[in-house]
């Protein structure tokens, strides 16, 4: 798992330096702007906030943002806001436009 954490760290790193269009980081004042939707009370809502933001801002885009989870409890949080979700049974390909 650990070994998972760093890799997955690195990636994010790498696209945040490269300026990923697609890669939502929001700063701590963002986080604390909650939306109606959710209203950010715990670490689930500041997650789905994030993806929420992020398939909206994707809606008229060549690409669709997905959401990947292994917490069912979350993945049906985000399908009921029309998020689309995944998980690690799900492979697909990633392709990254900068």
């Amino acid at each position: 798992l650990r070994l998972k954490a760093v890799k997955t760290c690195a990636l994010l790193h790498d696209y945040m330096k490269r300026r990923c269009y697609y890669l939502h980081i929001e700063n701590t004042f963002e986080v604390l702007d909650g939306l109606k939707e959710f209203g950010c009370e715990n670490n689930d809502d500041i997650i789905l906030k994030c993806a929420y933001v992020t398939t909206k801002r994707c809606e008229n885009e060549a690409v669709t943002a997905v959401f990947a989870t292994n917490d069912k409890i979350l993945a049906v949080k985000a399908a009921a806001h029309n998020i689309a979700v995944a998980d690690r049974d799900v492979s697909f390909t990633v392709n990254v436009l900068i």
